[in-house]
């Protein structure tokens, strides 16, 4: 059985976006996909956060997916330094950065306390990082800064905002797509 785990970012809940979406199309007899849902996401808690994946995540090996947005990014970077995870199955990023945020200063601490992350994190079907050339709240620079120092492959999406619903994302059929095949592979 082959588990995926979404992430939410700040402000969100796994009801949003293109969240449920990617449960909807994935969950199967051998696909299991769980929304982790981050406690108080308008005022994250590194700790909290952190608990939250401890709790919902028993382990983690080649047959176990991540999909993280935003904040989920950096949280799950965290989470498996502070685990010392280095092999999983595969991770698709959205608007991933671990730079202070201009457009979102009450996060600074938050990201400030996240900054431990793997060196090097092997990912049997793959990782990707898709971010925006238009992004309100992520610089599309700190998002490949990200991509090149996990060593993985980046796309950058025009006009695409930050993946929000009001950004026109209440599905991703790029990242569904692409998560299909690494569940494949």
């Amino acid at each position: 059985m082959q588990h995926v785990y979404v992430l939410h970012g700040y402000s969100a809940s796994p009801e949003d976006h293109w969240f449920q979406d990617i449960k909807n199309q994935l969950s199967s007899d051998q696909t299991q996909v769980t929304l982790i849902h981050f406690p108080d996401s308008a005022y994250p808690d590194v700790k909290a956060w952190q608990g939250t994946l401890d709790h919902h995540i028993p382990k983690i090996d080649d047959t176990t997916f991540f999909v993280a947005h935003s904040l989920g990014v950096i949280s799950l970077l965290h989470f498996f330094h502070r685990h010392q995870i280095q092999y999983l199955g595969g991770m698709l990023l959205v608007s991933g950065f671990r730079e202070a945020l201009p457009a979102l200063p009450e996060l600074d601490d938050y990201i400030a306390q996240s900054q431990q992350i793997p060196q090097t994190l092997q990912c049997r079907a793959g990782a990707y990082m898709y971010l925006s050339d238009h992004d309100a709240y992520v610089p599309p620079e700190w998002s490949i800064r990200l991509a090149l120092k996990l060593n993985i492959p980046y796309e950058q999406i025009a006009h695409a905002g930050h993946f929000l619903a009001e950004d026109g994302y209440t599905t991703f059929p790029a990242l569904v797509k692409r998560l299909h095949h690494m569940l494949r592979a």
